[in-house]
């Protein structure tokens, strides 16, 4: 599911040069950063379709930076995604 994430990004944002939601991700330094981003990519996923089954996960992303004990973590998965995310740039090349 969280290359089903990073292929939102690419496909919304990195791929339409702007890479803005997965240099959040990678540089978020503390939740809201992280957070923000997170948002705007659930809003991009409730309006396709055909990314409605990971809806769940961002939101759980985004459960997990108000939690002290999976905040590391949290952050953590927010720069794997946004690498996989510019990953894909190169892969699809």
């Amino acid at each position: 599911k969280l290359m089903k994430v990073a292929s939102l990004i690419y496909e919304t944002f990195i791929k339409e040069d702007n890479p803005s939601v997965a240099d959040r991700l990678a540089t978020a330094i503390g939740p809201q950063t992280a957070k923000f981003a997170l948002y705007e990519l659930l809003r991009v996923a409730e309006a396709k379709k055909e990314y409605e089954d990971i809806q769940e996960v961002i939101k759980e992303l985004i459960d997990s930076l108000d939690s002290e004990e999976e905040l590391e973590e949290a952050l953590e998965m927010c720069r794997s995604i946004a690498i996989m995310a510019q990953s894909l740039k190169f892969r699809r090349r």
